[in-house]
């Protein structure tokens, strides 16, 4: 019994971890980084050359500028190595505006990834590098994407996938390659009239971190009676207007939405008439699904319901009166006979 007992524990405290597992992949790590979304990105490639130091090859970056505000939480690179197997890491980092008398500008965000890391051969595929302290972009400002290594040609090492567009393109308007030879970084040029190159390269943004509240007027009513209930929502980037709020409930209580379970953002609010059908306590959740720019977000507002106000026929309070009346008469003829 004692032995069983023990397996019965253990099988428990197992579950109990297994649990709180699954709590944290899908509860807290989606909030941090599963609502990134692509935003800038520039795939071809039709060269490329090697990243590496002492004496210096060439270090690269590419400038871009951000389409989405929010946290950037990742910058994937087409990147390999060749007879790289003990080479130093690759460092990513972020930094504010583009190269200015060669120099970059100030730091935001750095990252790195060892050698294992990194796929052998040629660069054929997207590496991601992800920061655990994300820049915060923002909508139309241009930053760099910077890489580095410690590492030095022996004879080998990283590789890095760089696009020429040539006189054809495609062209990525937003941003242009650099190159850091030794004496600063410059501007890679290529061949055409764009004159320019870029590195292969995709950035995701987590996107605004909104919040959503709820107010209803009155905050109690009787059933049957009605509440005018708002959902505003802040802290969010770009227009929200027209946007669909999902409105629910739950609770001992309940109401009922004459207007459905939705309303449309008007600026950054929009509001529902709903009706008391059942005492109790309601509480009704309005939630914002989230876009390009802005992360989901839900707010809540605690309405309660009482009972219905007893409604008598006018009928009955007027016969009652009368009722009344004729008592009183009855009863003062009784006692005073002479004064009929």
């Amino acid at each position: 019994m004692v032995s069983l007992s023990r397996r019965l524990r253990g099988l428990a405290f197992s579950l109990l971890v297994l649990v709180l597992i699954s709590l944290a992949a899908g509860c807290i790590l989606p909030s941090v980084f599963a609502t990134s979304r692509l935003d800038q990105q520039q795939v071809n490639n039709n060269g490329d050359d090697t990243i590496a130091t002492s004496p210096l090859e060439a270090f690269y970056a590419e400038t871009f500028t951000a389409g989405l505000g929010g946290p950037l939480t990742e910058a994937d690179l087409l990147i390999g190595k060749t007879g790289c197997s003990s080479c130093g890491q690759v460092v990513v980092e972020i930094h504010d505006g583009s190269p200015s008398g060669g120099v970059l500008g100030g730091l935001l965000a750095s990252t790195s990834l060892p050698t294992g890391s990194i796929p052998s051969g040629s660069p054929t595929t997207f590496v991601a590098f992800t920061f655990s302290t994300p820049a915060t972009v923002v909508v139309g400002h241009v930053y760099t994407i910077a890489v580095t290594t410690s590492s030095a040609i022996s004879p080998n090492g990283y590789v890095i996938g760089l696009f020429d567009p040539g006189s054809l393109g495609p062209f990525y308007s937003g941003g242009q390659a650099y190159v850091n030879f030794g004496g600063g970084w410059g501007a890679l040029g290529g061949s055409g009239p764009c004159v320019c190159s870029y590195l292969a390269f995709k950035t995701f943004v987590q996107g605004a971190t909104t919040s959503m509240s709820v107010s209803c007027i009155p905050s109690t009513v009787s059933a049957g009676g009605s509440a005018t209930c708002t959902a505003t929502l802040s802290g969010f980037t770009g227009s929200v207007g027209g946007e669909t709020i999902t409105w629910s409930q739950t609770g001992t209580g309940s109401i009922t939405f004459p207007s459905g379970y939705t309303c449309n953002l008007s600026g950054a609010s929009c509001s529902v008439t709903v009706t008391g059908a059942t005492a109790g306590g309601v509480t009704l959740q309005a939630s914002y699904p989230g876009d390009p720019y802005n992360i989901p977000s839900s707010g809540t507002f605690n309405l309660t319901v009482t009972p219905p106000i007893p409604e008598y026929p006018y009928g009955l309070l007027v016969l009652a009166m009368l009722m009344l009346l004729t008592y009183t008469v009855i009863k003062r003829t009784i006692k005073n006979p002479k004064k009929i």
